[in-house]
């Protein structure tokens, strides 16, 4: 064996970067490891004053050692694979290159074990001493971000993330890429920043749209830009147009547009399609048609509301009922509810007193 790095050197071990799907971390390790209990990598106190050496190469003897401690992975050994790459660590104390190799080896053994902590700081130093090749140093950086992410640690996932983009001829940047750091963004309320990632990932993948501006929306509605977020519901809704959130979220900006007529256009298309199925959506759309002057209509909808159960058929509800009836001029129908709440209900004092009120006003237009 001679002294080049083999292969550039661990292709041959079967290697894998850490792949970011949507927002759940997923890792393609080595081989399935089982473990019961903390798996440990001892580590001399020295290793982390080591500096970077970019003459540093591995030999046959290092070789074996790595080689070996893949066989007890495949075996499903990980504390004796941790054994074999500690004495490594330890007999090449001084040589960054062959530490790096057994560094990288142990933290996929850590991810395996779900020691998420021990993995970052493993591959942290391998970074730091930059002793591998430039693109496998790239691929640790992509791993590392996806782990600070995982871990919460978003300030640094961002940065991470951020340097990995700017890479020299980095050809393995998706859209999903940006979507993380969108996302690492919009947990530091960088509503801006996440903004500007999320459209750098809608030029790369534009097919697959809906999940940015989703995240997109969420940044504008919590700067409380209403004007931007309705100009992308626009857009989620031409995508969706079957998504009963979306429409949810457009008569809600609607309202805070001020915009009543717009909120109850897309109630009324929202009714037709038999979708409002809750009762805050439901009760939002009775109170605009009696705003916007159709209280006749405003009581047909909460009638209909209370029979089929969308509403709860409650005091409240009847008395909000018998006043629309009284303000669309249906005399009958509004005393019969009227009295019928006096005679069957216990209504608190301010009730009783707008109920005695509109009595005595119907009553005095009976012929």
């Amino acid at each position: 064996m001679n002294s080049s790095r083999k292969s550039r050197n661990t292709q041959s071990f079967g290697f894998c970067a850490a792949v970011m799907a949507f927002v759940l971390l997923a890792l393609s390790i080595i081989s399935p490891v089982a473990t019961a209990s903390t798996l440990v990598l001892e580590i001399p106190a020295s290793i982390a004053s080591l500096q970077p050496n970019p003459y540093a190469r591995i030999n046959e003897p290092a070789y074996q050692s790595l080689a070996k401690a893949q066989a007890q992975i495949d075996k499903q050994q990980p504390a004796a694979a941790l054994k074999t790459l500690a004495k490594l660590i330890t007999a090449y104390a001084q040589n960054p290159y062959i530490i790096s190799l057994a560094l990288r080896s142990a933290a996929w053994i850590m991810l395996d074990a779900e020691q998420t902590e021990d993995a970052i700081n493993m591959i942290e130093t391998v970074i730091r001493l930059h002793s591998l090749d430039d693109t496998s140093i790239a691929s640790l950086q992509h791993t590392l971000a996806q782990l600070y992410y995982h871990n919460a640690q978003y300030e640094k996932a961002a940065q991470v993330l951020k340097l990995w983009l700017k890479t020299k001829n980095n050809t393995h940047v998706t859209s999903d890429d940006y979507y993380l750091l969108a996302l690492a963004y919009y947990h530091l309320a960088n509503y801006t920043q996440s903004i500007s990632a999320a459209k750098q990932g809608l030029k790369m993948k534009p097919e697959a749209a809906e999940p940015f501006w989703q995240l997109i929306l969420n940044c504008q509605l919590q700067q409380e830009d209403y004007q931007e977020a309705a100009q992308t519901l626009t857009r989620l809704m031409a995508l969706q147009p079957n998504e009963i959130a979306y429409w949810t979220q457009w008569v809600s900006v609607q309202h805070q547009l001020q915009q009543p007529e717009e909120a109850l256009a897309a109630l009324e298309l929202m009714s037709l399609k038999g979708w409002l199925q809750t009762e805050p959506l439901a009760l939002q759309y009775v109170h605009l048609l009696a705003q916007q002057g159709n209280p006749t209509r405003a009581a047909e909808q909460l009638s209909e509301m209370l029979q089929n159960k969308i509403i709860p058929q409650d005091v409240k509800q009847e008395l909000y009922l018998a006043q629309l009836w009284a303000q669309a001029g249906e005399t009958d129908k509004a005393l019969l509810l009227f009295k019928h709440l006096k005679e069957a209900a216990e209504l608190p004092e301010a009730d009783l007193s707008l109920l005695d009120q509109w009595l005595v006003y119907l009553q005095s237009r009976q012929p």
